[in-house]
């Protein structure tokens, strides 16, 4: 191969470097230099994104970036940093795929031959329609340089390669499209006689999809003509090239339409003679009428942007003035255009160069220069994300002693901007004090690292190593570490930094110490959807979060008794009454593992209604907590219990601490029918002895679901909240009984140690749903304390296996990110939460089977996390959650989108209340009113017994507000209601005698 001595400057300003990148020296040995964190503020700022480096010891440059079909992206290019043989002479196309958020996927090298002194070089993507993707460039062997096609799959594995050209000549495809009438792909390049110094030809090449060659065709005249671009039209192509002048060294920008055969339709030189200009990318318009096209202009002194029709007639054209050079464009959503390349700050220092354009009058919108405190930035590549921000990709340069380092990939919001200050240290646990990290302490994952300024949020999650990195915009900042609970305090409990600059790094180590030297062992169980009569798994996670050890330890699971134990995947001993108990090894402090039991139905589980709820409760022992008790606990406890009796349900009350209540002291108790407040006056709860017993009076069993809420001892130690639910108990066997009222309210499972998991039975599974626990009051109504679990299930409906699964939750406003707990799943997972409180679990190597397997189960998973609300979150507060699945390289798929909605302060308090009130039942003497069934779907029957006949009735039916719905008159002791498109939700009726005197009232449930 011919070499060539160019200028630094010429060096710099090329784009097509594979002449002069494959004869470039990079003495100095580095190492892989991967940034990689994401942060956006929680209030609404300016800049987000990211600027991430890939490569390693060689010159490695990008210049192409498409977002992929999975919303995260692919960049494609060449390096030196993974030859082989030589690293400082061998090129090979690179590629690196990563997750929307940055998180690299794969990157890899592809040659012809790793181990031998063999160069390609790729310059352009494509995403193809089964998701692979098509790289064009140039493969070099043996002195003969020829196009190359690379077709990789959407892991990266190629699928075939193709070459182009002859061996006299030296051919290079800059770009690929493909053809509008579905029949391949076209290439544009350039062709060089090697024995013609200085002159080269537009090299355009169809092929079809398999990459064969259909048609070649080349233009230009006898000086050196570059083909850089091409779009297609329904009826053929418009590409651009650089053209050098006849007379002197100075280039126009070529603007050719060709048919789809490749032959000429127009061609126009643009340009002014002794003014040098160049042309490194054309886009067609959205709406196929115009060409906007970028590069350089006033002899490659001002950057360009120009707009043309289709016959090659100007429109308008926008010049930026400096030391710069446009190298790629899009037309955004918005219809603008927005284009990327680099500007000179010094001599010897280059920026990423941003602009935006207006789409009628090409007027500058704004610039952006992106420099850092590195020597050299170069974009060569852009794309438009989803999102409504962009993604460059290009090349930089470490150090004056290098021209060329690592891959970039940058990531910018709308306007150009992202942020690049970052945070960084380690969180450890060091057992003999507040020390500097050495070797054997502790590294603690998963804690959670705020950074707050006063008007941006920001968090971090440290990783296995105890590692932490926060990406922050400029401005003072106070940074703090979250102790994952009450057994821990950190020694520096927090440090300020003000950042006054872009691309700075301060660093800060967070060790801490124990608080109480005491285990805290922590419980979650949870499944993936329960099917009637249809087989599932329980997964109990459990973990040590406290300072010391936990010996000897327990779990007690107890079944619903819907359910059949089948098996676990650790010893157990049946304690009967489906309790099951599980021996676990001694916990060391930040340990966790996981264990799943097998369950099936029981006999009859046919029977089980749409709804109904199934619960599953585990209980970790010891299940101490060395938390001091509040100063007025008068160290008594309260429990309570509630069984279905037959024709009865009956609630107990037991004090099961030591000590009595204290004298004068009263706790009051609720008891829930379905939605209604059962009893008009509280339960009053005083004067237990420990270990008694207070029993309730029996109530009727009607197949309502009834609750007992009661107050806890005040100061009570822990998070203690004594209630629970009996669902389907009725007077006669075979009675229909109402479901879907258990999950409304919150399980007494809020001390570590316990954990209730409340799943309503269903007919069929979901693909995708994010379920909120509690549902809330009526729908969604919930208090200011009430924490909140999500489970999210998933299900592979494809026809491969996914091997990686990633979970992202943009976490509502209102939730506490820094106290979030995950919990159970079906598979191990990595968890964060960065930006300003997005959650991302990503389950490596899941391995989920296609959704037609014999085995459905292994189609399925889920994942289940607790977060609390934020302090006084006000009445009114909504809260909607919803989150995206990414299914391998699939387009996400978005979960339904939970709601809850903060409705009162306390669900008990006797006037701020908002639990409805239970309304009178008959009021005459002698009188039975029966609603059946209830709850139902379209009809429901209103009867009244004892002799009432013959007279005229009025119905009034009212919503839960005490809105008049229906009023309507009937005579006789029997009335059937229609619903008559009524909303599903609970109602109340009232009935009235003619002369209005109330005979009864009551609720009904519509489905």
């Amino acid at each position: 191969m011919q070499l060539k001595v160019n200028d630094l400057k010429i060096k710099l300003m090329s784009k097509r470097m594979l002449d002069k990148s494959a004869t470039f020296f990079n003495g100095l040995m580095r190492c892989i230099f991967t940034w990689l964190v994401f942060s956006v503020a929680v209030s609404q700022v300016n800049a987000q994104g990211w600027d991430i480096l890939f490569g390693g010891n060689g010159e490695d440059q990008a210049y192409s970036v498409i977002q992929t079909n999975d919303e995260g992206f692919i960049a494609v290019g060449f390096s030196q940093s993974f030859s082989g043989s030589d690293p400082f002479f061998d090129f090979n196309v690179y590629a690196v795929r990563t997750d929307v958020d940055g998180t690299v996927i794969w990157a890899k090298p592809f040659s012809e031959d790793l181990s031998a002194n063999v160069h390609d070089y790729g310059y352009q993507v494509l995403e193809t329609e089964d998701e692979g993707f098509l790289i064009v460039g140039a493969l070099i062997e043996n002195n003969s340089r020829n196009v190359y096609l690379l077709r990789i799959d959407k892991y990266g594995n190629v699928l075939w390669k193709k070459t182009y050209g002859t061996p006299e000549f030296e051919e290079t495809g800059f770009d690929i499209v493909e053809a509008k009438d579905g029949e391949g792909f076209i290439i544009i390049g350039l062709t060089s006689d090697p024995d013609v110094g200085g002159s080269s030809d537009i090299l355009v090449i169809r092929v079809d999809g398999d990459g064969s060659e259909i048609w070649t065709q080349t233009y230009g005249g006898p000086n050196r003509d570059e083909g850089t671009s091409i779009v297609a039209l329904e009826d053929g192509f418009v590409f651009s090239a650089i053209s050098k002048e006849d007379d002197d060294q100075n280039n126009n920008i070529l603007l050719t339409r060709i048919d789809s055969q490749g032959e000429i339709v127009w061609s126009e030189t643009i340009g002014e003679i002794g003014v040098g200009e160049e042309v490194r990318d054309l886009i067609l318009t959205r709406d196929g009428n115009h060409l906007v096209m970028v590069g350089a202009s006033n002899s490659l002194a001002n950057s360009m942007v120009a707009k043309y029709d289709l016959e090659g007639d100007e429109v308008w054209t926008t010049e930026i003035d400096g030391e710069s050079r446009l190298n790629d464009v899009v037309e955004i959503k918005g219809g603008d255009f927005v284009a990327c390349g680099y500007k000179d700050v010094t001599p010897f220092k280059q920026a990423v160069l941003m602009v935006k354009v207006d789409f009628e009058t090409g007027d500058l919108i704004w610039e952006k220069s992106i420099e850092g405190n590195i020597r050299t930035k170069f974009a060569e590549g852009l794309a438009e994300t989803n999102e409504g921000g962009f993604i460059v990709t290009g090349y930089n340069s470490l150090s004056d002693f290098t021209a060329f380092n690592d891959v970039m990939l940058i990531k910018t919001d709308e306007n150009g901007d992202l942020i690049t200050n970052h945070i960084i240290g380690k969180v450890y646990y060091s057992t003999d004090g507040c020390n500097e990290y050495e070797e054997g302490d502790v590294d603690l994952k998963d804690w959670i690292v705020k950074a707050e300024s006063d008007n941006a949020t920001y968090f971090g999650t440290t990783d296995e190593n105890g590692n932490y990195d926060i990406r922050v915009d400029s401005g003072f900042y106070t940074v703090s570490l979250l102790t994952q609970n009450p057994y821990w305090s950190v020694c520096n409990v927090e440090f300020t930094i003000d950042f006054n600059t872009f691309y700075d790094t301060t660093s800060f180590y967070f060790p801490v110490e124990a608080e109480l030297d005491c285990p805290w062992l922590t419980v979650n169980v949870s499944s993936d959807e329960v099917v009637v009569c249809e087989d599932f798994t329980y997964t109990v996670n459990y973990a040590n979060l406290g300072p010391v050890t936990v010996n000897d330890p327990y779990i007690e699971v107890q079944l619903d008794d819907e359910l059949e134990f089948v098996n676990a995947s650790i010893d157990w001993e049946a304690l009967g009454g489906n309790l099951l108990r599980f021996g676990i090894d001694d916990v060391l402090p930040t340990n966790k593992d996981t264990f799943t039991i097998d369950v099936a139905w029981a006999e009859g589980c046919e029977d089980v209604q749409e709804d109904q709820a199934i619960v599953i409760s585990a209980h970790a022992y010891p299940d101490t907590l060395c938390l001091e008790p509040g100063p007025e606990w008068d160290g008594s406890s309260l429990a309570v219990t509630g069984v279905c009796d037959q024709d009865s349900i009956r609630f107990y009350v037991q004090n099961v601490g030591e000590v009595a209540m204290a004298e004068g002291v009263t706790r009051t108790a609720f008891i829930v029918e379905d939605q209604i407040i059962f009893n008009m006056e509280p339960i009053e709860i005083e004067g237990l002895e420990p270990a008694e017993i207070l029993e309730l009076p029996a109530i009727k069993a009607n197949g309502s679901t009834f609750r007992i809420i009661a107050e806890q001892s005040i100061d009570h130690p822990g998070y203690n909240y004594p209630t629970v639910a009996v669902e389907g108990c009725v007077e006669e066997e075979g009675e229909s009984y109402s479901t879907g009222q258990y999950a409304q309210f919150p399980e007494n499972d809020q001390d570590p140690y316990i954990s209730i998991d409340v799943k309503e039975a269903i007919s069929s599974n979901s693909p995708v749903i994010l379920r909120g626990y509690p549902r809330g009051y009526q729908d969604s109504i919930i208090t200011p304390t009430t924490d909140l679990n999500y489970t999210i299930v998933f299900q592979n409906l494809g026809t491969d296996t996914i091997s990686r699964l990633v979970i992202r939750d943009t976490l509502p406003a209102f939730l506490d990110r820094t106290t979030i707990r995950p919990g159970a799943s079906s598979h191990p997972y990595d968890f964060q939460i960065y930006d300003n409180g997005v959650l991302k679990f990503t389950f490596e190597e899941i391995q989920l089977l296609p959704g037609s397997s014999a085995d459905a189960a292994l189609t399925r998973g889920f994942v289940k996390f607790a977060i609390p609300q934020l302090p006084d979150n006000p009445l009114g507060t909504i809260i909607e959650n919803s989150a995206a699945i990414y299914f391998d390289y699939e387009e996400p798929v978005y979960t339904n989108v939970t709601r809850h909605f903060v409705g009162c302060l306390d669900f008990l308090d006797e006037e701020e209340g908002c639990i409805t009130v239970d309304t009178d039942g008959p009021t005459i003497p002698g009188l039975e009113i029966k609603v059946y069934p209830n709850p139902f779907n379209e009809t429901v029957t209103i009867e009244i017994g004892g002799g009432y006949e013959n007279e005229e009735v009025t119905f009034n039916l009212f919503d839960i507000t005490g809105r008049l719905l229906r009023s309507q008159q009937f005579i006789g002791n029997k009335y059937d209601f229609n619903r008559n498109q009524l909303p599903s939700g609970l109602y109340i009726f009232k009935l009235e005698s003619s002369e209005g005197k109330q005979i009864g009232s009551g609720k009904m449930l519509i489905r």
